[in-house]
């Protein structure tokens, strides 16, 4: 029969020897007392505390990791584990940590900070004036980031150029939004989806670098040259949606796409109505196209040419493939007719 044991007495003893700074006295009451009462996620919880502050990052994220399966949408676990991840040099994990802590608890505006902090140090944002106003821990892993970064090659460091190559990125996960793109090509991504890349790669606007995308593109997408990986977030609300062409033809709403192969072949083109002027991208070929949608999703409707014209409201469609034809007829209907398949939002 196990041993009884008193947890809150426990709890009591481990934070009096971290207030008294015997870091290796409440390791081994909790692990101790772990071993009698493992299902008690207080007591994981403190020694996962302990070991960060001990620098035992890999067995902090052990636990975090153990928490997490028992309680998935607890947004605190999600942040320490986002903090331990970038002591252990697994950024691209670390973001997506913070990012789905901050989704969980939108109320917390300093987690957001703190991920925006982040986000700067790693390059992908402007870093503000004022300076941190952090916890000890939080400020601590940003030093390990800075840390990092300054180690880097010097090729990692010039301009334009990620600085930090963990060897692998995270799974997307189930709810997240976020995809692990391998690229062997150059491609196109939409500046305000990418979030997280590595490898050796160099990001430019897309306007610099190639003169048809001077006037579709501006300001929105980058030219990604290099090989490498990269995170894409669809953003709030929406999922991503991989579409893979075969010598096929699709025409997509500018305001869905995020990302597609640089050399695929692709033009930019508009809807007109009397009240709106609506920009597309027409692809040919063959490649994936990366779109964000609702997570409620997309439904397919094929249409034949015998089959009537269908009217739809334009903010319910995505993008449409095949010989399709589609314009206004009304200031906010879509008429569709001809041969092929409509992605329709839920």
């Amino acid at each position: 029969m196990m041993e009884s044991i008193d947890v809150e007495a426990l709890l009591a003893s481990a934070g009096e020897h971290i207030f008294q700074g015997d870091l290796q006295g409440a390791r081994l009451i909790l692990e101790g007392s772990i071993q009698k009462e493992s299902s008690d996620p207080r007591l994981k919880s403190l020694l996962a505390h302990v070991y960060s502050k001990l620098d035992m990052h890999t067995e902090a994220l052990h636990i975090y990791d153990q928490l997490l399966r028992q309680f998935p949408r607890e947004g605190s676990l999600h942040f320490r584990r986002g903090l331990e991840l970038i002591h252990t040099g697994d950024l691209p994990k670390a973001i997506a940590s913070l990012q789905k802590a901050c989704r969980l608890n939108p109320a917390e505006k300093q987690w957001r900070k703190f991920l925006h902090h982040i986000r700067a140090l790693m390059g992908f944002e402007s870093i503000p004036e004022e300076k941190p106003d952090f916890p000890p821990e939080w400020l601590h892993a940003a030093e390990r980031l800075a840390e990092m970064q300054s180690s880097a090659t010097p090729a990692q460091q010039s301009s334009g150029h990620i600085r930090y190559q963990p060897e692998e990125l995270v799974a997307p996960e189930p709810d997240g939004g976020w995809l692990d793109v391998a690229l062997k090509r150059g491609f196109y991504v939409r500046g305000d989806a990418l979030h997280v890349s590595s490898g050796e790669m160099r990001f430019l606007p897309a306007e610099n670098t190639d003169a048809s995308a001077r006037n579709a593109m501006t300001g929105n997408f980058l030219r990604c040259m290099g090989k490498g990986r990269i995170l894409l977030d669809p953003g709030p609300s929406s999922r991503l949606l991989s579409i893979k062409l075969y010598e096929a033809r699709l025409l997509v709403f500018a305001t869905h796409l995020l990302a597609f192969p640089s050399d695929m072949s692709w033009e930019p083109g508009t809807l007109h109505s009397s009240e709106k002027e609506l920009e597309l991208f027409s692809f040919r070929g063959s490649g994936d196209i990366y779109l964000s949608v609702p997570k409620t999703g997309l439904m397919e409707l094929s249409l034949h040419e015998a089959k009537r014209t269908i009217i739809v409201p334009q903010d319910r469609v995505a993008a449409w493939y095949g010989r399709l034809l589609a314009q206004f007829r009304d200031n906010s209907l879509l008429h569709i007719s001809g041969e092929g398949t409509v992605l329709i939002k839920r």
